[in-house]
C-alpha cells in the first residue's frame, strides 16, 4: 500500500522535528523516541530509547537542565580549590603550627619594671623549646619578651644570639638601683635592657671595656648577692675572680670587694644617707623574742658595694668575743653596725606580731611587705601596705593561699607584686585586680 501521510507526529512528544534513520523508521529531535511506519496498517509504533545510549545533537527541553547543572557543579568544585589555595596561601602561621608543633617556655626569669611611659610590665627572658615538631631544624631558641600587664599581651619579642645550650640552664635578670637592668644567660652572655623603647644589647664585651683586667675575656658571669650591691661576679679566661660594679667603674678581687661593701672607712667619696627598711631576726640570747619592723639609715654609695645592716636582740662583744658576763644586751651590735654603716634605726610598730614576713618594696611614701597570717606552717599569705614614715596601715590584701612573694613594684595606679611565675596586680588601695600566671 502506498503511504499517504503529510505529516509524521512523534507518538510521545508531538513533535514533527524528526530523523530517517532508515526507510520507514525515524527519531524524535525532541525526545530522542524511535518510531516506524507499519505500511498495511499505517500505524505508527514506537520505541523508548535512553538518551546516554544514543545522544542527539540538541535536546529543546532537557539539556539546558543538564547543562546548567553541570556548570554549577564546575563552578562549585573551582571554587572549593580557588578558596583552599588562598586559605593555605593566607594563612602560614596555621601551617607552621602544624608543622613546629607546640612553642612555649622551656626555662625562663621573670622580672616585673615600670616602662619609661610609667606602665606595668614583666620580662621574660630564657629558653623556648619546640614541641610535638616535625621540623628537626625548630631547635630550641632563647627569647626576651616584654608582657603587658593590662592588655595581657607580648609587646616584644626578641631572639637572644650567641647562646650556648647548656645541661641546666640558667638565668638572671635584675634591676640596679640607678633603674638599669640587666639579664644574664646561662653564665655566658650579659645583656642590658632599655625599659623606654624593650631594646636588647648585648653587654658582654662593651661592660668591660674600660676595664683592662678583663682583656682575656669572661669564662663566666653572675649578679653578686642581692644585699651586696649592683655588681657582677666574673671568672675571666685566664682564671682570675674579678668583682664589677658598673655605676662606680670600680673592680675588685673577692676579698677587696668584701672591704669594700663594709666599715665606714672604705666608702667612696661622695657617699650618701640612705633610707631603708628591713626585718630583724629573732634574737638567740633573748627569751620571748619576736620579729621586729626597722627603718634605719644608712652610709653609702649609691651602686657600689655595700652589705645590708642585720638587727637582732642579742650580747654585745664590741666587735669581738670575748667571756666577760657583763656585756650588754643590744639591739644592733658594734659589729653590725659598723659592717651595715648604720647611722641610727628606729622599731616601727614594736607592738606587732610578723610571722614570716618579707619587705617587696618601699620608698620616701609606702612600705610594701608581705607575711603569714598566723604561725602557722602555710597559713594564707597577706599583702600589706603602710605609711613609710608612721608605720600605719594603708591597706591589707589577703592572699587565698600561702604563697613566697620576691618582691614588688610601684607605679602610678598600683602595684605589681611577683611569686616566681604569678604576678599580682593590685590597685592603689589593695584591691586585687588580677593575677597572672606566666608559664
Amino acid at each position: 500500500m502506498a503511504k499517504n501521510i503529510k505529516v509524521i507526529q512523534c507518538p510521545k512528544c508531538g513533535s514533527t522535528e524528526k530523523t530517517e534513520v532508515k526507510p520507514d523508521f525515524f527519531r524524535c529531535n525532541n525526545c530522542n523516541t524511535e518510531y516506524y511506519l507499519d505500511n498495511d496498517d499505517v500505524n505508527i509504533n514506537h520505541n523508548y530509547n535512553q538518551a546516554q545510549n544514543i545522544p542527539a545533537p540538541f535536546n529543546t527541553s532537557n539539556t539546558p537542565k543538564k547543562v546548567i547543572y553541570a556548570i554549577l557543579i564546575s563552578l562549585i568544585i573551582f571554587l572549593f580549590f580557588v578558596i583552599k589555595l588562598a586559605t593555605c596561601n593566607s594563612s602560614p602561621r596555621s601551617t607552621n603550627s602544624s608543622t613546629l608543633g607546640e612553642v612555649r617556655w622551656n626555662r625562663s626569669e621573670k622580672l616585673a619594671f615600670v616602662s619609661g611611659a610609667g606602665k606595668p610590665m614583666i620580662l621574660i627572658v630564657g629558653k623556648k623549646s619546640f614541641y610535638g615538631s616535625a621540623n628537626k631544624e625548630n631547635k630550641d631558641k632563647f627569647f626576651a619578651e616584654v608582657y603587658d600587664v593590662a592588655t595581657e599581651k607580648i609587646l616584644k619579642s626578641t631572639e637572644l644570639q650567641g647562646i650556648s645550650d647548656a645541661s641546666s640552664n640558667d638565668f638572671q635578670v635584675r634591676s640596679f638601683i640607678n633603674g638599669d637592668i640587666y639579664f644574664i644567660m646561662n653564665k655566658t652572655k650579659v645583656f642590658k635592657f632599655d625599659r623606654t623603647n624593650y631594646s636588647v644589647s648585648d653587654q658582654t664585651v662593651n661592660l668591660f671595656k674600660n676595664a683592662p683586667q678583663f682583656s682575656a675575656g669572661i669564662a663566666s658571669i653572675e649578679f653578686v648577692y642581692d644585699n651586696y650591691g649592683d655588681g657582677f661576679n666574673t671568672i675571666t679566661n685566664d682564671g682570675n675572680n674579678l668583682f664589677y660594679y658598673p655605676q662606680v667603674d670600680k673592680v675588685y678581687t673577692k676579698d677587696e670587694a668584701y672591704d669594700a661593701g663594709h666599715d665606714m672607712i672604705t666608702l667612696l667619696p661622695g657617699a650618701q644617707e640612705k633610707t631603708a627598711f628591713t626585718f630583724s631576726r629573732v634574737g638567740r640570747e633573748v627569751k620571748n623574742d619576736k620579729t621586729h619592723l626597722v627603718k634605719y639609715i644608712y652610709k653609702t654609695y649609691v651602686g657600689g658595694p655595700k652589705d645590708d645592716a642585720t638587727f637582732e636582740w642579742r650580747n654585745n662583744y664590741g666587735g669581738k668575743y670575748t667571756s666577760a658576763e657583763n656585756n650588754k644586751v643590744v639591739f644592733l651590735t658594734s659589729f653590725a653596725k659598723e659592717s651595715g654603716r648604720v647611722i641610727s634605726y628606729t622599731i616601727m610598730r614594736p607592738e606587732r606580731l610578723f610571722f614570716k614576713p618579707k619587705i617587696l618594696y618601699f620608698d620616701n611614701e609606702v612600705l610594701l611587705i608581705s607575711f603569714n597570717t598566723t604561725a602557722a606552717e602555710k597559713p594564707p599569705t597577706s599583702i600589706q601596705c603602710l605609711n613609710a614614715n608612721t608605720g600605719a596601715i594603708i591597706f591589707t590584701t589577703p592572699l587565698s593561699e600561702n604563697k613566697y612573694l620576691k618582691d614588688g613594684i610601684r607605679y602610678k595606679d598600683g602595684f605589681v607584686v611577683s611569686s616566681y611565675n604569678e604576678f599580682y596586680n593590685l590597685d592603689s588601695k589593695g584591691k586585687l585586680i588580677k593575677q597572672l600566671k606566666l608559664n
